[in-house]
């Protein structure tokens, strides 16, 4: 079990490198004025002790970008965008008051943990559509469809043309492309200069979701792929220098033990529930 155990983790030290060699990437492309491509594919070595000296295997790391910018915030937004996303007249007042109170939900988790909806009102809710990792803009050049709906108070195929429209330079330019009004949105639009850009709404991001998976592979017949992954949200300031704010090792696909070569292993891509 030692070998299959080493074995794992070196495939988890591979993942968590694929993380740091993207962000690097990042860095350079946001210093270029350029925003990250959706995915990437790393190549990093593994090493093992042979005779004459360590051995190096080269891997492929997948990793993969998401904008964390195009979810809506639950620390930040406002009440009717909230309850435009499906939470309840109840669960934004318990959030308003929580704010008043300078508290912040920890996680997307914490609106059950914390018994702000209950397991009806959390099932029914598109989680992944949520944050609370991002400074609270809402980036509408990368906003999923059911989120725009939302935002600009349509429906969602209306949402889905929208977003065809897109990128958006400006506030100016969403709304001559959405051809609404502004008080007819879910945002804190200001009364005496509706079309003003309001608090919430922005077109760029600097704030990213980075998830990195692994299937390494090894020479000899004792060594069968060992999947690993590791998922964080990264942000990155306007010098370029980033925080982590969020990282976690993805659940399943560990080698095991057995000695059935016939047995499946799970992916990453497979296994555990995505965190927001």
């Amino acid at each position: 079990c030692a070998g299959i155990q080493l074995h794992q983790a070196r495939a988890r030290n591979l993942a968590s490198g694929g993380i740091y060699a993207v962000i690097g990437e990042m860095q350079a492309g946001l210093a270029e004025g350029r925003g990250p491509e959706s995915e990437y594919a790393v190549s990093l070595s593994t090493y093992r002790r042979e005779q004459g000296g360590p051995g190096a295997y080269p891997q492929t790391v997948q990793v993969r970008v998401t904008d964390e910018s195009g979810r809506v915030n639950l620390n930040a937004a406002p009440a009717k965008l909230l309850e435009a996303m499906g939470l309840g007249a109840e669960a934004t007042a318990t959030l308003s008051s929580m704010r008043g109170e300078n508290k912040r939900l920890a996680s997307v988790d914490a609106l059950r943990v914390e018994n702000v909806v209950d397991a009806t009102e959390y099932d029914a809710l598109r989680t992944e559509s949520f944050t609370v990792l991002t400074d609270g803009d809402v980036n509408l050049n990368s906003a999923e469809p059911d989120v725009l709906a939302a935002v600009f108070g349509v429906s969602r195929d209306e949402a889905a043309g929208i977003a065809e429209k897109r990128p958006f330079g400006d506030w100016a330019d969403a709304l001559q492309k959405v051809g609404r009004e502004p008080s007819t949105f879910n945002l804190d639009v200001a009364p005496f200069a509706p079309r003003q850009q309001p608090a919430g709404v922005s077109f760029s991001s600097r704030t990213f979701r980075v998830r990195s998976t692994v299937a390494m592979t090894m020479p000899g017949g004792n060594h069968r792929p060992a999947y690993a992954g590791v998922e964080a949200v990264v942000a990155f300031d306007t010098d370029g220098n980033y925080t982590i704010r969020y990282l976690r090792e993805l659940r399943g696909g560990e080698v095991r033990c057995i000695e059935d070569p016939a047995a499946e292993d799970v992916t990453p891509e497979d296994g555990g529930e995505e965190a927001n």
